[in-house]
């Protein structure tokens, strides 16, 4: 059998990294015509594209033992520059809502939030952005965002905020109740790979650039979801409440914060009273979903504010 000359050799490596930057330019012209025609990109087709991309970043000729000529040199850096080019075409939105996603997500849901619960028991944003698949541009991405992090702004948002700290999200809740009378908050545990469409806040806010008062570890651990969250995607409900309203219960729901089971065996099952040195979650049972639950134990002052959740 011949053997194969080196020549031979760099003749074929360069051919097949000459086919692959061809292939890297058609993703990119068909992704700009897409987007300028207005059309839904597949997420499969999008993906495909940018792992074309991000192997392109390696298409630079491979070092020889030869000491590369000036011309061939230059060349070279011309190729990598121009690889490293058509990968940063792509929107920060392309890029971010394909890194993975957290386990599990805590979203905070108080009375006067704007993220609504629908009558399935999913989540639904104050503002609903069409057809998502086609991404935001990176000045939309960042002005959404930044009105989104601004408390003051009285714009409605695609987006709903999930944290993956617990604790976080826990220490948020209390402070919230403690700030409007002992008011009950709802942590809701979510299932982030059940959510569509979903990216971090700090990559973000460190990709764009964006200027916010709010410091890291703010939202570091924070996420966003696009337009809704599924009902499907809700595994459990915590309630969150402070030594306010706990004082405010009545003798029966006192008696359930500290542990004394009740004579109503379905009433400790649906409701779980959590105080602040305290704090437990309930498991939705099999057929039991999160507007069911919303929509049941009415016969108290705390489980009656469960019912008046507004929009996040």
């Amino acid at each position: 059998m011949p053997s194969m000359t080196s020549p031979e050799i760099d003749t074929r490596d360069s051919e097949s990294r000459s086919q692959r930057r061809r292939n890297v330019k058609r993703a990119v012209n068909a992704l700009q015509s897409a987007l300028a025609q207005g059309q839904t990109i597949p997420d499969d087709t999008l993906e495909q594209a940018i792992a074309l991309l991000r192997d392109a970043r390696d298409l630079s000729p491979k070092a020889t033992s030869r000491q590369p000529s000036p011309q061939q040199g230059a060349s070279s850096r011309s190729h990598k520059r121009a690889s490293s080019d058509q990968y940063d075409q792509l929107t920060v939105w392309m890029r971010l809502r394909h890194t993975s996603k957290p386990t599990r997500g805590y979203r905070v849901q108080y009375e006067g939030a704007w993220t609504t619960v629908t009558p399935i028991g999913g989540l639904q944003a104050s503002s609903i952005f069409p057809n998502p698949s086609r991404g935001f541009t990176d000045l939309k991405l960042k002005q959404l965002t930044n009105d989104h992090l601004d408390w003051n702004s009285r714009q409605g948002s695609p987006f709903i905020s999930i944290f993956t700290d617990q604790t976080h999200a826990e220490d948020w809740a209390l402070k919230w109740s403690e700030r409007n009378g002992g008011k009950t908050v709802n942590i809701l545990h979510i299932e982030c790979n059940k959510i569509t469409r979903l990216f971090s806040v700090k990559e973000v806010v460190d990709s764009l650039g964006i200027n916010t008062d709010m410091l890291p570890e703010q939202y570091e651990d924070e996420y966003l979801a696009v337009n809704q969250v599924p009902a499907e995607a809700m595994v459990e409900i915590q309630p969150i409440f402070s030594q306010a309203a706990l004082d405010a219960a009545s003798a029966e729901e006192q008696r359930l914060a500290l542990g004394i089971p009740p004579q109503d065996d379905q009433h400790v099952r649906r409701f779980s009273p959590v105080r602040p040195t305290e704090r437990r979650s309930l498991m939705l049972e099999e057929g039991v979903d999160f507007s069911a639950y919303m929509n049941m134990n009415r016969d108290s002052p705390i489980e009656a504010h469960k019912g008046d959740i507004s929009p996040v």
